[in-house]
């Protein structure tokens, strides 16, 4: 039997309850894993989002299930909550730079300084005063191989990649109607004007029949 005085105390532990961390079905263009799966309340969980390609990870967060509560995410990580939490993720499409020759002389060519593959963008040209344009172009370097883009009206379809602008510009040629002028003396003074200063000079020409 037990003795007198003797005083017996018995002490019950019971285990944490592990709440889930569930990843949203609706997340696009990338994914997100948590490590662990489950945690208890205080412990630490890792989140990894990959992009699919062609797109950056946006924004993340963690809401609890049961008490809609946001949880803070810092650096990928959070402390898991008393309560079950669902992560949600968003993907963007990735800019990419478009940067603009400097030092274009007789004109500007301005724009976005970036987009996304795919997108569409338009150039504004502005000649100086007595000069139009004469060549734009749209490159990259891939490989230490210069590949050209199409440009049509100012326009052209961003690659999914960083892309250089650049322009030259010419002065305006001078259109003569026939006769191109009243003496011989003053043609060839014309044409020494053309030479000296480097503006073409075209005179019209008109072939009849009789």
């Amino acid at each position: 039997g037990w003795g007198a005085g003797v005083v017996v105390t018995g002490m019950y532990l019971h285990e944490a309850p592990a709440y889930t961390v569930n990843i949203a079905a609706e997340i696009e263009n990338g994914t997100v894993v948590a490590d662990p799966t489950s945690a208890v309340a205080g412990e630490k969980v890792t989140l990894t989002a990959t992009p699919a390609e062609g797109y950056t990870l946006a924004s993340v967060s963690v809401t609890g299930v049961h008490e809609d509560l946001a949880v803070e995410v810092t650096d990928g990580k959070f402390t898991m909550p008393a309560d079950d939490v669902t992560v949600n993720a968003t993907f963007e499409k990735t800019p990419y730079s478009i940067e603009y020759a400097l030092g274009m002389q007789n004109g500007t060519v301005t724009g976005p300084v970036s987009a996304t593959a795919d997108e569409k963008v338009t150039l504004t040209v502005t000649p100086a005063e007595g000069y139009e344009l004469e060549t734009l172009k749209v490159t990259c370097a891939v490989s230490g191989n210069e590949i050209n883009y199409d440009v049509t009206d100012y326009s052209f379809t961003m690659p999914a990649e960083g892309v250089y602008v650049i322009a030259t510009f010419q002065k305006k040629p001078v259109y003569i109607e026939k006769p191109m002028a009243a003496s011989y003396e003053d043609c060839c003074r014309s044409n020494r004007i053309s030479q000296e200063t480097g503006v073409p000079c075209f005179v019209a020409y008109y072939r009849r029949y009789l």
